[in-house]
């Protein structure tokens, strides 16, 4: 008790500057996502990462002449400062400004566990640390976004689709809500019938002009944009149709002319579907509509847990996942996998039909590959149709992809291509050539997209840049004993901690479907997890490696035999129940996550000097190379090789030994 006293101030100031720093690397996720595209986004949080290390080694040869007090009360005093920097000019970005706060706090930890070295607080002020991280990512951070102002027009940034429509067709109105999940902006331009709604400035879906009664649009620009949708509704009977991803309601008004007696029109942003209710009678009221049924839900989640079928399954140009974190790729291929493919055929009626629109010849090929091996290779159960290419670069909705339960007979091929004919559309003759050797999206595997060259670049060059720096902090010290094995085991444990949040971001995606939610719930209970298993494990433990890193590779064999199937489990529950079920499960699992950080933490602080600041420098540099490689593998092979790849990891942190001679020892 004597000890909590005299060290409680120094927790608490750590456990709040760890609350602001959670809300900024939310802040800076969602400023890089917005002005950058969401694939920056990993590189951004990787050098926030390098400058905490950056800040704990600083604090190995300066911490002597700074107050701890100092460098906590600067954390929150410096962000207004760089955010307002970083949300207006380029070079801010380039230069790294937003790392500061990160820097900051690196010395400002470091200084902490130095001084409570010895005391046996050590476990409190690492649950302080992560609590506060919590707090940070799930509470305060989304308070703050929605109102910090960014300017999307004249921000910094790639060229984002937003400034693009806006460069070719000016800007007359434009309106904005922001979450932790994503911006959503509506912008009306000089083309009079067509509104856009933007997803962090680059996702874009439209809402165009209809009196709510006439079969077709008055506007030629609109009618064209409209025609392999309008192809696509007519391919099958209108009964009963499933949109999923309404967006501003472009596909629920060519539904309704086309005769569609009932809709089901399924959307996860929920400000798209606000922003687009406001455009009431000029988009012909779709949103009030008696044959329409709005759902805020993600797309294969509502699927998963209804017992509905439908004629017709819409899915055109479909976006989930705008904004990445935790170095966690994007995957909307989730909505196009084999076991997507196959969880639709079963919601589909006779003779109904599954639509697929794409942009792109990659994605229609890519989409055509896993429709073909959802349907036992039986290419007569799959259609494909495009706009001519000269229309390509015009007209984003140029591929269309056709999936039945059935084959479709020389009748129903010979009416399609008579009214694609009337239509001005190609009936596309797919050859087996064209899509040899695509592997077609899986759940394990979900990315649709593959990494470009400027992600794969990102990812990279962050791994490069932490590997060097391991190497260089590795060997300038390699004569301390000790320095080698507790440096590099740390930074295990950092590799090892980040690559498991980006599995169970994932997963946490899988089950719930709400991407902020997902993000927010999986990182609360990952790091609420191991911080009250450090409050209640680690005198038990002592500090052993061996006896810390089994129970960690207890937890994560734990997760990872058992993930698939909770996820599964969660599908058939409602959100509130799936959620408790999966935090519960991972929370659990999640106790002894950090006891390998703490066991490490407490050989380096037996170090001479201040070794706790190489621990957490150590720790930050693998957390970027355990991201990077968690990433690479997910991609090339799939989540099931990164759960094998932190079984292993745990394995080997098990059997490392540390030896330190007499002497060193305090």
């Amino acid at each position: 008790m004597t000890g909590l006293r005299a060290h409680g101030g120094v927790i608490f100031s750590l456990g709040f500057a760890a609350l602001m720093l959670g809300a900024w690397e939310l802040i800076v996720t969602r400023l890089a996502s917005v002005f950058y595209f969401y694939d920056i986004a990993y590189l951004v949080l990787s050098i926030c990462l390098y400058a905490l290390g950056l800040g704990a080694l600083l604090a190995r040869r300066f911490g002597e002449r700074i107050k701890l007090r100092t460098i906590i009360i600067a954390i929150p005093f410096t962000m207004l400062p760089v955010w307002w920097i970083v949300s207006r000019y380029d070079l801010a970005w380039i230069l790294g400004s937003f790392t500061i706060p990160f820097a900051l706090f690196g010395f400002a930890s470091t200084q902490a566990w130095h001084r409570l070295s010895g005391s046996g607080l050590a476990a409190s002020l690492y649950a302080g640390e992560l609590f506060g991280t919590v707090a940070g990512l799930v509470l305060l951070g989304p308070l703050l976004i929605p109102v910090l102002p960014v300017d999307v027009f004249k921000g910094p940034g790639f060229d984002t689709h937003l400034r693009d429509i806006v460069a070719r067709e000016g800007v007359r109105e434009a309106r904005s809500l922001a979450t932790a999940y994503a911006r959503t902006d509506l912008l009306r331009t000089n083309r009079d019938a067509v509104v856009y709604l933007f997803t962090d400035a680059m996702f874009v879906t439209r809402a165009v002009e209809w009196d709510g009664k006439s079969t077709q649009f008055n506007d030629s620009h609109v009618e064209n944009l409209a025609r392999l949708k309008r192809f696509a509704m007519s391919a099958a009977a209108t009964n009963e149709v499933l949109i999923l991803g309404a967006g501003a309601g472009f596909d629920m008004a060519v539904a309704l002319q086309t005769g569609a007696r009932s809709i089901d029109a399924v959307e996860v942003n929920e400000n798209t579907i606000r922003l687009a209710r406001t455009l009431g009678v000029w988009s012909g009221g779709i949103f009030d509509n008696s044959r329409v049924n709005v759902i805020i839900d993600e797309a294969r989640r509502y699927i998963s847990s209804s017992t509905n079928r439908w004629d017709q399954i819409s899915l055109t140009l479909l976006q989930t996942s705008p904004a990445a974190g935790r170095g966690r790729s994007h995957v909307d291929g989730r909505v196009l996998t084999l076991e997507a493919l196959n969880v639709y055929l079963a919601h589909l009626k006779v003779e109904g039909v599954i639509s697929v629109i794409q942009n792109s010849r990659l994605l229609a090929d890519r989409t055509y590959q896993a429709m073909l091996e959802s349907a036992d290779g039986d290419a007569s159960r799959v259609l494909e149709f495009r706009l001519p290419i000269a229309e390509h670069n015009v007209n984003p909705f140029s591929h269309l992809l056709l999936l039945r339960r059935e084959s479709f007979n020389a009748e129903d091929i010979d009416r399609l291509e008579a009214m694609a004919a009337s239509m001005g559309i190609l009936r596309h003759l797919t050859i087996a050539s064209e899509s040899a050797g695509i592997s077609p999206a899986t759940d394990d595997r979900p990315f649709l997209f593959e990494s470009g060259f400027r992600t794969r670049a990102f990812v990279l060059l962050a791994l490069l840049l932490a590997l060097i720096s391991l190497a260089v902090v590795l060997y300038k010290g390699r004569r301390i004993p000790g320095h080698i094995i507790c440096g590099a085991s740390a930074a295990l444990v950092g590799a090892l901690t980040l690559a498991l949040q980006v599995l169970v971001v994932y997963r946490f995606q899988s089950a719930l479907g709400n991407p902020a939610l997902s993000l927010g719930l999986s990182l609360a209970m990952v790091l609420g997890g191991a911080g009250l298993g450090a409050m209640l494990l680690n005198r038990r433990i002592d500090s052993d490696w061996r006896r810390s890193g089994l129970l960690a590779l207890a937890g994560t064999a734990l997760f990872v035999l058992m993930d698939t199937t909770i996820v599964s489990l969660c599908l058939g529950l409602e959100p509130i129940a799936a959620g408790l079920l999966i935090s519960g499960f991972t929370f659990i699992c999640a106790l002894p996550f950090g006891l390998p950080f703490l066991a490490v933490m407490e050989s380096c602080r037996r170090m001479p000097g201040t070794g706790e600041g190489l621990a957490i420098a150590c720790d930050g540099l693998g957390g970027i190379i355990g991201a990077a490689l968690a990433t690479g593998i997910a991609m090339q092979v799939g989540f099931s090789a990164v759960s094998i790849l932190l079984l292993v990891g745990f394995i080997l942190f098990t059997i490392i030994r540390l030896r330190l001679p007499l002497g060193v020892i305090d």
